[in-house]
C-alpha cells in the first residue's frame, strides 16, 4: 500500500520499519503518529499504517463489528476541525483562550485545541467554545 505524506499529501514517502519520511517536504513521522491521528486520516479517506511488526507476523486484528465502530465524540470533533483552515483554528483557539504552544501544522493545532477541553460540538455538529461561566451560572439557578 502506497503511503501519502500526512503533512503535504505527496506520494513520495520512504518507509523504514515503522518510520516514514516525505521525500518532498522532509516531514518525518511514525506508525504511532498515524494511528493517533486516525480520524484525521479517515477524513481524507485513508487508513493509518500498521506496525511493520504486526504486518510481518500477520498479527492484524479482526476489526470490531457494527456498533463498536461508532466514532467517539473526539473523532467527530476532529472530523469537524479538519474542515477549518489554519487561520480559523487560530481564531478559535484565541476565542477559547487556548495557547497552541509550538504547534505549527494544522493537525498539531487542532490536537492542542481538542486536548484543551475548551471546545466541543453542539447539537447541530458545529464546533463551539465551551463557556465555563455559563455552566457555573446554571448551577447557581435554584
Amino acid at each position: 500500500m502506497a503511503h501519502l505524506c500526512i503533512n503535504c499529501n505527496a506520494p513520495a514517502v520512504h518507509r523504514a520499519g515503522d518510520r516514514f519520511t516525505c521525500k518532498k517536504c522532509g516531514y518525518r513521522w511514525d506508525v504511532a503518529h498515524e494511528q493517533a491521528n486516525a480520524a484525521y486520516l479517515a477524513s481524507q479517506g485513508r487508513q493509518p499504517a500498521e506496525s511493520s511488526e504486526s504486518v510481518v507476523k500477520g498479527a492484524g486484528q479482526i476489526p470490531p463489528s457494527g456498533d463498536q465502530t461508532q466514532p467517539t465524540a473526539e473523532d467527530r470533533l476532529v472530523g469537524a476541525l479538519v474542515k477549518y483552515t489554519v487561520a480559523d483554528i487560530d481564531e478559535l483557539a484565541e476565542a477559547a483562550g487556548v495557547d497552541l504552544g509550538d504547534a505549527r501544522l494544522k493537525h498539531e493545532k487542532a490536537a492542542a485545541l481538542i486536548r484543551s477541553g475548551k471546545i466541543a460540538l453542539d447539537d447541530t455538529g458545529a464546533v463551539v467554545v465551551v463557556d465555563e461561566a455559563d455552566s457555573e451560572d446554571s448551577e447557581d439557578v435554584g
